[in-house]
């Protein structure tokens, strides 16, 4: 092995490895899914991840999960996996998942933004209950049910489209 095989070696690990936006994310991800102990997260072991337990809930310091989209392993995001996370802005949810539990952003006041990707059938009950800046949300066609108080509190809705495969709410 050469220098000029090592660099190739470090090269393409970099290029593997998930550039955070928020350090804070960053931390509590490397903390739980770094499975080589290198201090980083690769996409690799991002998809790796089954479930986010509650890594993330009363994390009142994050303020951007966009990177979620690379934990292509979830295909549901559990009850309360975001609970209280007040500062949390936006998300966006791997299209892998179809389940998003009870109360999974209950409580984060700042978020505006949030994906619900096609193939979720169900939005549970309060899910986004108390995201008061939440201004707009595209719900897909999969989407069958709206449980109670999915949307309470959510100041800044002003309206919500419903597709026709909304039969329960």
């Amino acid at each position: 092995t050469g220098p000029r095989d090592l660099e190739a070696a470090f090269s393409a690990h970099v290029d593997d490895i998930i550039v955070f936006a928020d350090p804070n994310v960053k931390a509590i991800c490397v903390n739980n899914w770094d499975t080589d102990g290198d201090g980083e997260l690769t996409y690799d072991e991002a998809a790796a991840v089954t479930s986010l337990d509650y890594a993330f809930s009363w994390q009142t310091d994050i303020t951007s999960f966009d990177e979620l989209q690379y934990f292509t392993g979830l295909t549901y995001i559990n009850e309360s996996a975001f609970f209280d996370c007040h500062s949390l802005v936006s998300v966006i949810i791997p299209n892998t998942v179809i389940y998003i539990g009870y109360r999974t952003f209950y409580r984060c006041y700042a978020l505006e933004t949030v994906n619900i990707p096609a193939g979720v059938t169900n939005i549970e009950e309060a899910t986004f209950g108390y995201c008061h800046s939440l201004a707009s949300i595209d719900i897909p066609s999969s989407v069958e049910s709206i449980y109670y108080e999915a949307f309470s509190e959510c100041y800044s809705l002003t309206s919500i489209e419903l597709p026709a495969s909304v039969t329960y709410i």
